[in-house]
Order: structure tokens, then C-alpha cells, then sequence
């Protein structure tokens, strides 16, 4: 009997795990399998029998089940997945996982960005690798932890050494994800791509010393070295000249429709002090690029400009055109955790009872929400891909049944476009000319009815 894509992902993401017994690997993939086919935030929500659902509660509640080895095979497959790629994008952006916890019983920290106090938290550091097309090949790092109970000082009032502060998470998800990904990939190079909470001086030397390439959205004011001369950097770039025009499509987010923005850009190479204090102080060669919105902007929303550090070279436009392309997939690492937190795979509806038991299920729904997002973006960034390189011939098989389509016969070939679409619709996507892409909610919902439907077609066409 052929395996279900959902089975097959699963074996391969998670059969390589060495967690002391063989029958806890088969555990593990089961666990995934299922959560794939029907993600939930809760265990009892991914529909399995009542042996399964208690399998999966004694797995994720065991002391013998190391936390560490089911993250390693995820990182470890998505390094492998990155093999032949030259060069890939790895977003990298943290997270606040929030779960009611009124006893405060489940090893959980606090959650002080949120006002409800029966809330409890943890943070969450993700290294989400890309291809150059922004389609996502899963998870590369995860750093969790627990804040202290007492807010900690920031900025200079902060007493505690770098290594001990939250920014340097960022220094640690660079380090790991490095590393993850030269253990079975040493040929691909990756670009980091991080938002403002990573300008910190530590993460460019840390990139410098890694041999990576690194995108960061910058906040602070800071000088360039200019002969005898310090000029404040943003204002010397300001002067520079316009390079040309560049042409983004802006997703929709809160406040705003997606729509495409035209803007100016102006980049330059400089030497940047990175820190000033305490001595000595810490410079380095970067590209600084500034593009700003022109043109008309939709009434209620704000002019966009961006200001980037990169430690890639800026020699003309189609350098500027190059960083500023990578760093807009950072949007990705965003409808990630869209994905992974509230959306389908709803991770923070979790009742699990202990802070290593939501970090492994919390893990493998990661891969979960990565795998959604993959067929939603391959779908857009290669529509005429053949289908059958993300599904079986009895899924397609299965969708088409499912949706009483006219347009498409049993056996018919189609593209990923084509077959995402049909899946999305028997989620409840309405297909309609001007309804644009499936999304991740709708594309979920179909496969929790095309891949059973599937499984039955495929007994009774193996029986027959």
C-alpha cells in the first residue's frame, strides 16, 4: 500500500531520531503522521484511536523521551532538504508562546507583554530556512526559555553579562543553526535575515566570525569612520544619491491590504562602530541601505521605510535590489508563526502539564505548520510544478472526488497550482475568480479530508 504524503513526511522528518528504543522512533512518527493529517493543539485533536491518543500523552510526558533528539531530526531534515541548494535564507525572529495556567503548574515563566493574569508564557527563538523563492524547507533552530519573574532592567541599566541577557538569543539561534545546517549541508550558505530587536553589535561580530552572510533591520543611531571625520550614519545616507526604484509587493497585515509599493533606495558602504562602550570600541565594514515609500499611500496608513545593516557588499542596484529581496522574506517567519501559534496547528491551545512536553509537541507541530506553508508558497512560487511531487496520484484522486468537480476526470494530471486549489476547496475555499490564493486555514482543512478519503480509495483500488 502506498504511503499517505502525511505518513511519508513524517518518516522522513522524524525516523532518524535516536531516542534509546526503536519503538519510540516509530512512536514519534505516528505522533507525526497524525498531526500532520489533522493538526491540533490539542493531542486529542489530531483524531487518532484512544491507544494512539494515550501513546502520544505517556511519549510527550516521558523523563526517557529526550527533548533535544526529537528537535536535532527536524533541523537535521531540514539541512538535508537544503543539500543542494547554493545558498538559502534563514529568517530568524522570536515569539511568546501563551497558555492559561491558573495554578502555575506547568513550568511555564511569565508573560509580561500579555495584561491577563492567569496567563503563563514562554519564549521562543525560530531559525525558519528558506529556498531563494521564500518556500519554506523547515526549521532549522528553536531556542526556548523561560523569563524571570521579575522584569530585568534593559539597555545600558541592565547588569547582567551579554551572554545572560535575551538579545543574545538571536547570537545563539546564528551559532546552532550554523552549525545544524554544515553537519549535513556544508556547502549551502546561508543568509540570515533578522528585524530590529537584532541590531546588537555581538550578532554582526558573531556573523563575521561564523562566515555567514546577515541582514539586519536597524533602530539605533549609529557614526560612520570617514577619515578623521564621524558622521552620524543615517543622515550621510540620507545625502546619498537615488540609486533607482524598487518595486515591493507588501503583504496584508494588521491595518493594512496587501498591494504593491514602489520605493526609492540609497545605499553606501561604510565602516560602522558598531559599540562605543566600554572600550574598545567595535567597527566594522557594512552595507547601509535606506529605501522609503514614494508615491501615493493608501488613506490610514503610514509611509514605509526600511533601514538596513548587511555585512554583503552594496556596489550599485542590483546589489540593494538582491539584500532587500532577501529581507522581505522575513514575512515569511511571520505567517510561520501565524500558522504555528493561532492558525491551524493552534499550538498555544496546548493542556499538556509540563514545560518539556510542550516543548516536544510544541516541536513537532512546528513542522508540522512548516509543511502547510510549504505547499502554500510552492503552489504560488511554481504553479506548473506536477503536482505528484507533493501528493499521491490518490489524493489528487481523492480531491477531485470530494469537491464534485466537472473539470477534472479521476487520474487526471495537474499542476501543484491546480491541486493545492482543489484541496483548499474541499476545505471550504470557494475557488471564485476573484478569491485569489488558498491559505493555510483552508489548505489544512482540505487535507484533513483529502488524506483519509485517500487512504480508503487506495484499500479499495489495492483490494479490488
Amino acid at each position: 500500500m502506498d504511503q499517505s504524503t502525511a505518513s511519508a513526511w513524517a518518516h522522513e522528518t522524524f525516523s532518524r531520531a535516536q531516542l534509546g528504543d526503536p519503538r519510540r522512533t516509530r512512536r514519534l512518527v505516528r505522533i507525526a503522521a497524525a498531526a500532520a493529517q489533522h493538526p491540533a493543539g490539542t493531542v486529542t485533536g489530531t483524531k487518532q484511536d484512544s491507544a494512539g491518543t494515550e501513546g502520544t500523552f505517556r511519549f510527550l510526558e516521558s523523563e526517557r523521551v529526550a527533548t533535544a533528539e526529537v528537535a536535532r531530526t527536524v533541523f537535521e531534515s531540514t539541512g538535508l532538504a537544503a543539500r543542494n541548494q547554493k545558498r538559502i535564507f534563514v529568517a530568524v525572529d522570536q515569539t511568546d508562546l501563551s497558555f492559561v495556567d491558573h495554578k502555575r503548574c506547568r513550568g511555564l515563566g511569565p508573560n509580561h507583554s500579555r495584561h491577563e493574569s492567569k496567563l503563563r508564557g514562554v519564549q521562543v527563538m525560530n531559525a525558519l530556512a528558506l529556498d531563494c523563492d521564500g518556500v519554506p524547507l523547515g526549521i532549522l533552530d528553536q531556542q526556548w526559555w523561560n523569563r524571570p519573574e521579575e522584569k530585568t532592567p534593559s539597555g545600558k541599566k541592565d547588569p547582567r553579562a551579554p551572554e545572560d541577557r535575551e538579545t543574545w538569543s538571536w547570537i545563539r539561534s546564528m551559532e546552532a543553526a550554523t552549525a545544524h545546517l554544515r553537519a549535513v549541508a556544508p556547502d549551502t550558505r546561508p543568509w540570515f535575515v533578522m528585524d530590529r530587536g537584532a541590531d546588537y553589535w555581538a550578532v554582526f561580530e558573531a556573523a563575521t566570525r561564523l562566515n555567514v552572510d546577515l541582514t539586519v533591520r536597524a533602530v539605533h543611531p549609529r557614526v560612520i569612520r570617514k577619515g578623521s571625520r564621524t558622521p552620524r550614519l543615517w543622515n550621510t545616507i540620507r545625502r546619498a544619491p537615488v540609486l533607482g526604484v524598487l518595486e515591493i509587493w507588501i503583504p496584508a497585515g494588521p491595518g493594512r491590504a496587501s498591494r504593491l509599493a514602489r520605493f526609492e533606495a540609497r545605499a553606501e558602504n561604510c565602516e560602522v562602530r558598531l559599540r562605543a562602550n566600554p572600550h574598545p570600541q567595535i567597527w566594522q565594514k557594512l552595507g547601509a541601505i535606506r529605501i522609503r515609500e514614494i508615491g501615493p499611500v493608501p488613506c490610514g496608513e503610514t509611509r514605509i521605510e526600511w533601514k538596513l545593516l548587511t555585512n554583503v557588499g552594496v556596489n550599485g542596484l542590483k546589489d540593494v535590489e538582491r539584500v532587500v529581496a532577501g529581507y522581505a522574506l522575513r514575512w515569511r517567519i511571520e505567517e510561520f508563526h501565524k500558522t504555528w501559534k493561532s492558525g491551524c496547528c493552534d499550538v498555544e491551545n496546548s493542556q499538556l502539564r509540563s514545560f518539556d512536553a510542550i516543548v516536544r509537541w510544541g516541536t513537532i507541530l512546528a513542522a508540522v505548520a512548516t509543511r502547510v506553508e510549504r505547499l502554500k508558497l510552492i503552489s504560488r512560487t511554481q504553479p506548473d510544478l506536477d503536482a505528484r511531487t507533493e501528493f499521491t496520484q490518490d489524493e489528487i484522486d481523492a480531491a477531485i472526488i470530494l469537491t464534485k468537480t466537472k473539470k477534472y476526470v479521476i487520474g487526471a494530471q495537474m499542476t501543484m497550482k491546480e491541486a493545492v486549489r482543489l484541496v483548499a476547496m474541499a476545505g471550504g475555499f470557494m475557488g471564485r475568480k476573484g478569491d485569489g490564493d488558498p491559505g493555510s486555514i483552508t489548505i489544512t482543512r482540505g487535507l484533513e479530508s483529502v488524506l483519509p478519503a485517500a487512504q480508503a480509495l487506495n484499500v479499495v483500488r489495492t483490494s479490488g
